[in-house]
């Protein structure tokens, strides 16, 4: 009865986390962008414009856009046994994330990107890279 008790601590504890998680995705990405309407789809990749150009600026857009899913990747595995894949952080990140730009365009709060669909989604992965190399011991 005791081992119960714990599984179902850990698993609220896990599933209160991942819900602050996305209530802080959320705002960071929709909520907090009242006033910027940009309805645009950018398409052009980021990443390799910024390290040919040396741009900081991008540079620093996309390591926070990645930064910002990295919980979501170490959460996932620890949600549940079966999500403990790579192929799931990506694959959620991406799906998140793609949630999010589609609501941007759609409620034309922020700006469009798909180069904030392929950093969240490296970011999931970083997530479940610290989860593979940590994240073993907390459970």
């Amino acid at each position: 009865m005791k081992y119960m008790d714990s599984l179902c601590l850990y698993l609220l504890r896990v599933m209160v986390l991942s819900l602050v998680n996305l209530l802080v995705v959320l705002f960071v990405t929709l909520l907090s962008r009242q006033g910027q309407h940009n309805t645009s789809v950018i398409m052009e990749l980021e990443l390799f414009r910024a390290l040919k150009m040396q741009d900081t600026d991008v540079l620093r857009h996309l390591l926070q856009n990645a930064a910002l899913f990295v919980p979501l990747g170490v959460l996932l595995p620890l949600l549940h046994r079966s999500l403990r894949s790579v192929w799931w952080a990506l694959l959620g990140g991406a799906a998140l994330s793609t949630m999010i730009e589609t609501t941007q365009l759609v409620l034309a709060v922020g700006q469009c990107d798909v180069n904030d669909i392929l950093t969240n989604a490296l970011g999931a992965v970083l997530g479940y890279g610290v989860f593979w190399l940590f994240g073993r011991r907390m459970e």
